[in-house]
């Protein structure tokens, strides 16, 4: 079994390591001959995390069979930190570790490697969850909202210091509300255009984790819109999508009263 890689330019990838370590303890990485895959589920299924990586990322990629091992988040954060402004970084699953190694960016001739455990998913059933969680559904209510928008707007309702956020669908308005020690509302209008792509729906009401929907916020470093699906009784489903890197779904699950 070979496990080999390249990724010419992973600046990007920082920010996927930095959302995993805040969604969940652990990664499984799910690479076949044709397809490279991260998973990431929080304790009690609270939240999950599945990235589709764009084959184009890679200058260089060998898998002979289909391969499945899990990583620490925070350990994989702290390196990705440390190596992806050095340039063009490699890759290899060597003796039960996955060992990076990059090139340094002062001398050509020094180089740095770090070793991450690979380990058997904790989680024995998430390969089954990453197939059976709904990407999308028929009653769905599908907006589109730049990405610095909704970071801005996530973040005001986090400052109201509660933990829950009630997300409600009325006609032409979706409302984004907490009651704290402030009472907080977001409206979005969705007869704007270009926000509302998908109309599946009418009236719902949803309850949220705040703090996990501003945490994801931060993979508008690595696209400009973010496209979220909300739909009564199902979890809130955002999809950040950038050329050349890949697709970011997180799912939140509702919050029960």
């Amino acid at each position: 079994m070979a496990v080999r890689f390249e990724i010419p330019k992973p600046t990007k990838l920082c920010e996927m390591a930095e959302v995993l370590r805040d969604g969940a303890h652990e990664s499984t990485w799910v690479l076949t001959p044709d397809s490279a895959q991260i998973l990431g589920a929080a304790a009690r299924n609270v939240q999950f995390i599945k990235i589709d990586l764009d084959m184009t990322i890679f200058s260089r990629y060998e898998v002979t069979e289909s391969t499945v091992f899990s990583i620490d988040n925070d350990h994989l954060y702290r390196i990705m930190r440390q190596i992806s402004k050095s340039g063009p970084i490699s890759a290899e699953l060597e003796g039960g570790y996955l060992v990076f190694q990059t090139k340094s960016a002062v001398h050509s001739g020094i180089y740095a490697s770090f070793s991450l455990a690979a380990m058997d998913p904790s989680d024995k059933d998430i390969l089954h969850k990453a197939t059976q969680i709904a990407d999308t559904s028929p009653g769905d209510v599908v907006i589109n909202l730049g990405t610095k928008l909704t970071k801005a707007m996530f973040k005001e309702l986090s400052n109201a210091k509660v933990q829950v956020v009630t997300v409600s669908r009325m006609n032409s308005e979706l409302t984004l509300s907490c009651v704290g020690e402030m009472r907080t509302v977001q409206t979005i209008d969705l007869n704007t255009p270009g926000v509302l792509i998908g109309d599946g729906g009418g009236f719902f009401k949803v309850m949220l984790d705040v703090r996990r929907l501003h945490r994801h916020t931060k993979l508008g470093k690595i696209s400009p819109t973010v496209e979220i699906h909300l739909c009564d009784g199902l979890a809130y489903r955002a999809v950040y999508s950038s050329p050349g890197l890949g697709t970011v779904r997180v799912y939140l699950a509702p919050i029960e009263t």
